[in-house]
């Protein structure tokens, strides 16, 4: 009998915990979109990882989380990125106690994010013309595009199947 008993609670309890973990839901990953995107986010995805995300995050939310991405030591970006220095610099003017700005890295994704874009053309633009902020103009078109087409599906804002190109980026509404 008190075996039969200690089974049941057992077995009770096994199922609550079964239940209790399974209401738990794991946070949404923003990047689950990705595996069904078009190749050009996909694309734009990778560009970001590599270039963009040491400064916006690995998810986008911007400095602070970028900031997790250095060692510890590492982690106070004013310590090397002074206020008052120019926002680029030659390789030869870097050092630890004279680095370029590198300003406050805003989140890329979330509500409003890139609503002071009129449209993804306007975005894009503004990517290819200043980013990434240590040397600006480095990637080619189509990576900048392809950067564009991830920050707008990020956001939700890129129709399904649409291929971004410097036509249609104008049509593609961000406010």
């Amino acid at each position: 009998m008190l075996k039969t008993a200690l089974i049941i609670v057992f077995g009770l309890s096994l199922c609550f915990v079964v239940l209790a973990e399974s209401s738990l839901k794991a946070p949404l990953d923003p990047f689950d979109f990705i595996e069904q995107a078009s190749e050009q986010v996909q694309r734009g995805a990778k560009v970001y990882d590599l270039v963009c995300s040491d400064c916006h995050g690995d998810s986008g939310l911007g400095i602070a989380e970028g900031r997790l991405s250095f060692l510890p030591e590492h982690q106070k970006c004013e310590k090397c990125h002074k206020g008052f220095n120019a926002s680029t610099k030659k390789d030869v003017e870097l050092s630890e106690r004279n680095s370029f700005n590198i300003g406050t890295p805003p989140a890329l994704r979330g509500e409003g994010a890139l609503s002071h874009f009129n449209n993804a053309a306007v975005l894009y633009a503004y990517i290819r013309a200043a980013m990434p902020r240590y040397e600006p103009g480095m990637l080619s078109d189509q990576e900048y595009l392809d950067i564009t087409a991830f920050l707008v599906a990020l956001n939700g804002d890129l129709p399904t199947g649409l291929n971004l190109d410097q036509e249609n980026a104008t049509t593609l509404d961000l406010n």
